[in-house]
């Protein structure tokens, strides 16, 4: 014969206990809202962004097509991994069959590229050290 086990309640539910002395473990604290974890996380420091320009070839129908793109990535994989995923996208073409030639780390400024010129807008100045008056 089946017996019917109800839902558990909030009574119900297994607290777990300390193995030393069998009581139970602090509930979770919050500091300024945020709960503190028992597992501490390193803060690392996120790798200057650069800006890359890639260029290669890839497959439009029969044809072969030149392309040049502009990025900001962290590092050349990551310029590579932003243009195989940013080109299969738009034109379904397999990273298999994009071939990349160069991967270049230029200077923002000669980007033509409106998202590589927003990302770095008001950091060209600051990064010399000059200042212009």
């Amino acid at each position: 014969m089946l017996q019917h086990h109800p839902t558990p309640t909030r009574s119900d539910v297994f607290i777990p206990l300390s193995a030393v002395d069998g009581t139970p473990f602090p509930l979770p604290a919050y500091r300024n809202g945020i709960r503190a974890s028992a597992f501490k996380v390193d803060i690392k420091v996120a790798a200057p962004m650069k800006a890359f320009r890639v260029t290669g070839v890839m497959p439009f129908g029969s044809q072969q097509q030149d392309f040049t793109q502009d990025v900001t990535a962290k590092s050349k994989s990551a310029a590579k991994h932003i243009v195989l995923s940013i080109l299969g996208s738009r034109h379904k073409a397999s990273r298999r069959k994009i071939e990349i030639a160069s991967i270049q780390v230029i200077d923002p400024e000669d980007s033509l590229d409106p998202k590589v010129q927003n990302h770095f807008r008001g950091r060209a100045a600051s990064s010399t050290g000059e200042e212009e008056e």
